[in-house]
């Protein structure tokens, strides 16, 4: 037996690697839009469209075979007062594709590297907002990577009037990247409430449909339509498959390995995305963005190692 559980502990090549995948594919991600002439909010319309088209067959097969966590529709009414699965969905759906466009914006306002160290603070994020909703008490370790967390933010933000110099950092950047991973993070912890009853392809379903009409009402009553341009025409094809692929990755990384250790992993986001910051955008982080940043990698890294640790 004891040979047994430390066979399942042991770490899985097959999940890193799908980790490691998901990293790069949501890395990639950033480098789609910085290349886009279209705003934020068409390349959301964009991705989700194409994320819709792609699984709601998939959804529709499952459901006609019987699959129960394969219903599109769940309880369409309430229990014990409760709201039903199909509200959590629509919840989920909501919250979860405006933070992908708060995101997305912020790969227009700051370097793309800059962005995915903002996002990764979700770790962080996500552990207090499941103290305060779902009850789940934190760790001494838990409520400290949050100061760290924040003191990173900071640093890497370098704000005038703490900093007394000119900083050439968008502040309304990063102000838009941490609110596109606080509303991240409430989606997650979203999913992770309705649990295994909902198969991941409803999940992404509800978030790619609502993701499409939101964004539509957006572009025809705020923004204006704008037709892409021939150059844009590729990326934005790529967007949507580039984007589930990711999702598909992390969804089954998260199958086959601890979520901690995919966790780590998924921080390889913040070094790839330097790289292409660095290497295609010819973008050089300063010391204090480089300090920010491993401040903000340090408070997550604190949650992360103290659960594999306690397990």
């Amino acid at each position: 037996m004891k040979e047994i559980k430390s066979e399942e502990s042991s770490p899985k090549p097959f999940g890193l690697l799908l980790a490691f995948l998901s990293a790069i594919f949501f890395s990639f991600n950033g480098v789609i839009i910085k290349q886009l002439s279209v705003s934020p909010i068409q390349a959301v319309f964009w991705r989700c469209t194409s994320q819709f088209i792609m699984l709601l067959p998939v959804c529709s097969y499952r459901m006609s075979k019987g699959q129960k966590d394969g219903d599109l529709f769940g309880q369409l009414r309430k229990k014990n007062s409760v709201p039903s699965r199909f509200l959590w969905l629509c919840f989920r759906g909501t919250i979860g594709s405006i933070s992908m466009a708060t995101i997305f914006t912020s790969f227009k306002m700051l370097p793309i590297g800059d962005c995915f160290a903002l996002i990764n603070t979700g770790v962080v994020w996500s552990t207090l907002i499941a103290w305060l909703w779902l009850g789940d008490k934190p760790h001494f370790v838990d409520l400290l990577s949050l100061p760290v967390s924040i003191l990173g933010i900071v640093i890497f933000s370098k704000p005038s009037f703490i900093f007394a110099v000119q900083t050439d950092v968008n502040i309304n950047g990063v102000i838009v990247a941490v609110a596109g991973a606080i509303g991240a993070s409430i989606a997650h912890t979203t999913v992770r409430k309705l649990g295994k009853s909902v198969h991941f392809t409803v999940s992404i379903t509800y978030f790619s449909f609502f993701g499409v009409v939101l964004s539509a009402l957006y572009i025809h009553f705020i923004e204006g339509h704008q037709l892409p341009c021939s150059s844009d025409i590729p990326w934005l094809l790529f967007i949507g498959p580039n984007g589930l692929l990711g999702l598909s990755c992390l969804t089954l990384a998260l199958q086959r390995e601890k979520p901690g250790r995919v966790t780590i992993i998924r921080s390889l986001e913040i070094p790839i995305a330097y790289c292409f910051q660095i290497f295609l955008f010819d973008e050089t982080p300063d010391t204090m963005t480089i300090v920010g940043v491993i401040l903000i990698m340090a408070g997550g890294f604190m949650i992360t190692i103290r659960k594999l640790l306690k397990k």
